[in-house]
């Protein structure tokens, strides 16, 4: 990563890495900067992980794997230009935090979107949430289902 930012400021100025154009109904993106990594020694012949990943990818060369770390790093580009094109990249990056956090405290699928769209509210109104809001929002959202929820009472006479 420190080699692709003083790549990026070797005039002096910071520059981008990568160009977007779009022709033809098609997108393209370019990627211009050094990806120094290795697929021989280390920690990349040693780890079963990386050996399998290797595989799966079908890299046998450096420069194999520096064009997929390419590839990655358009892609996220690309992510970063949406979100700060639509709905601004704090916003979100906050909406991924958010789900996360509704994940991380334990929310089944069937309460993620209340938790989410409670979850959102706080954040709104505080501008900061933690993995401690996100578990006591969940307590009283469930609290609040249990307490509305129709308990059968079988009669005595039946």
């Amino acid at each position: 990563e420190a080699g692709l930012h003083a790549y990026a400021s070797r005039t002096g100025r910071y520059q981008s890495l990568t160009k977007w154009r779009y022709r033809d109904g098609e997108l393209r993106g370019e990627f211009e900067g050094p990806i120094i990594v290795g697929v021989v020694g280390g920690v990349t012949r040693l780890h079963p992980t990386s050996q399998m990943c290797l595989r799966m990818l079908d890299i046998e060369k450096a420069d194999d794997l520096s064009r997929i770390c390419a590839a990655v790093g358009l892609v996220q580009n690309l992510g970063a230009l949406k979100a700060l094109t639509t709905v601004g990249i704090i916003e979100g990056h906050m909406k991924l935090h958010i789900k996360n956090l509704a994940l991380g405290v334990g929310a089944q699928e069937k309460e993620m979107p209340m938790l989410q769209k409670k979850l959102e509210e706080f954040l709104n109104l505080h501008r900061r949430i933690t993995l401690s809001t996100a578990s006591d929002i969940l307590k009283e959202l469930r609290a609040k289902s249990t307490a509305s929820s129709p308990t059968f009472v079988p009669h005595e006479n039946a």
